[in-house]
């Protein structure tokens, strides 16, 4: 049987398919010879044994729990107790992952992310299977896979109320409410909604406003937890601060250059303060861009995951929760990126706009982990004009899917 063309465009997902899976076998294989660990370690940053570390304390939470302990409640210094994760994960010890093995269960979370992203990616060039299997090679991706990270299941939610929200839009909230109780920082993707409801067709706001309520009243009666949990997780590198990490890298210095002391507090509300006017400056500058980003709305589903990415990943850098691995969340914005520059019938502003964005993403990938120096600052400024990127997209957008809808309103009046 010949195959057709467009048949012989989707083999392009192959190359990042294989590369994925090339990792995770990989990883598979080392998290059950501690020997080929221990030969193989250097190549990882950041490594702990058992592989899949981060499973491990899930999952350990989860038997602690069975035993009518509470993990959160117990000190971070206790032997395999080290539970830093939302209550709702306590949930799932009623399916009993906790008797499965870890290996297992980290890579059937980690290829299960992969083919998702890839699959939803419809990639249909070489440029963007080139451009996705780099990205999965990357640091911080191979920190989340290798970690077993739980933002693998929050950033798997995320990609799939994306999807859901170009076809069955009612589920999409639900999803993003289901990925916000699990970690705190989704729930922003909520605003997708604003992109699910044109025209008068209002009442399709409501899943989105109760799934936003119910998101609320979780963690309203769950709120000593966020402090529990704060607490209880490690920074490991400084860019893991996010937005805070500017000023709390140079917030000492003010005492020797000007005679100034700044508290922790007064540090946080001039991260705070700084974070604010940066992304008010961006969404000033998308919202002016609007009529030049209307062309990019015809490709719906890469709209999708671009908003879906990149409200996730502004709001975790804005909360000062840059963890390095949290990257994977922004990699769905990838074909919506690629399309804006290869595209020859799109204004010259979204081409440049698309291509500081994917400039940003790549340095921010392939930055060290544990950069210092001139390395460091250049990393962090790459994640700032990243973040800034993102917000302008989504801003932009907004405003051309308002446009959009507002004027066949005007016509029928």
């Amino acid at each position: 049987m010949k195959l057709s063309s467009p048949d012989l465009k989707t083999l392009w997902a192959l190359p990042p398919l294989l590369c994925g899976s090339a990792v995770m076998f990989g990883l598979f294989h080392l998290a059950r010879d501690r020997a080929a660990w221990d030969a193989a370690h250097w190549a990882i940053e950041l490594p702990h044994w058992p592989v899949f570390y981060d499973l491990h304390i899930l999952l350990a939470g989860l038997r602690v729990h069975e035993t009518g302990t509470d993990p959160l409640a117990l000190a971070p210094e206790s032997v395999g107790t080290l539970y830093n994760y939302p209550r709702a994960w306590l949930w799932f010890a009623a399916l009993g992952p906790q008797y499965l093995p870890a290996p297992v269960l980290g890579l059937v979370l980690g290829l299960g992310w992969i083919l998702a992203l890839v699959l939803s990616a419809d990639v249909r060039g070489p440029g963007l299977a080139v451009a996705l299997s780099l990205a999965l090679l990357s640091p911080p991706v191979l920190l989340a896979l290798e970690r077993g990270n739980s933002d693998l299941v929050v950033a798997l939610l995320a990609l799939l109320a994306a999807l859901a929200s170009t076809r069955f839009a009612h589920a999409a909230p639900f999803l993003i409410t289901a990925a916000g109780i699990l970690k705190l920082f989704p729930v922003s993707a909520l605003a997708l909604g604003l992109l699910s409801a044109p025209g008068k067709n209002r009442f399709r706001l409501l899943p989105w406003c109760v799934g936003a309520a119910v998101f609320a009243v979780y963690w309203a009666v769950h709120f000593p937890d966020l402090l529990r949990i704060s607490t209880k997780t490690p920074r490991v590198t400084g860019a893991s601060f996010g937005s805070n990490v500017v000023p709390m890298r140079y917030a000492p210095h003010l005492d020797a250059w000007f005679d100034i002391t700044l508290g922790p507090a007064a540090v946080l509300a001039l991260a705070t303060l700084l974070c604010s006017v940066w992304l008010a400056l961006a969404a000033c500058l998308g919202w002016r861009l609007g009529a030049t980003f209307a062309p990019l709305l015809a490709a719906r589903r890469a709209v999708a995951l671009f908003a879906v990415s990149a409200l996730l990943f502004v709001s975790a850098f804005a909360l000062g929760n840059n963890f390095a691995y949290r990257f994977i969340v922004v990699l769905p914005a990838l074909p919506l990126l690629w399309h804006a520059v290869t595209s020859n019938h799109l204004a010259l502003a979204v081409w440049q706009w698309a291509a500081v964005s994917l400039a940003a993403l790549a340095i921010s990938l392939f930055a060290p982990l544990n950069a210092t120096g001139r390395t460091f600052v250049f990393a962090q400024l790459a994640h700032w004009f990243l973040v800034a990127t993102l917000a302008v997209g989504v801003v932009a957008l907004f405003r051309a899917h308002r446009d959009q809808a507002i004027r066949p309103a005007a016509a029928a009046i």
